[in-house]
């Protein structure tokens, strides 16, 4: 792992550990969580990674295919490339 990669895994991790906190975590009586919040934390750490690497799959399965189509669309001529007094 790279250092652009081990960033790029602590900003997601940084992100939903933020996220659920700032949505489980709703009062600050005691020091430790209560059984409710960590259950709440729990969830909602496991919904965001699941997320996260269910995107990662889709990305890695259809980025390929949709830079091709990106490349080929830049580089073939567009519909009135014949005339070109029609923009």
């Amino acid at each position: 792992m790279d250092i652009a990669d081990f960033r790029q895994f602590l900003m997601v991790y940084n992100s939903i550990t933020e996220k659920c906190f700032s949505s489980c975590v709703t009062h600050f009586k005691y020091r430790n969580v209560d059984p409710d919040e960590k259950q709440c934390i729990d969830s909602c750490t496991l919904k965001m990674i699941h997320a996260n690497n269910r995107l990662m799959q889709q990305f890695t399965e259809n980025g390929p295919l949709a830079d091709k189509q990106m490349q080929q669309a830049f580089l073939s001529p567009g519909p009135n490339a014949s005339n070109p007094n029609i923009p």
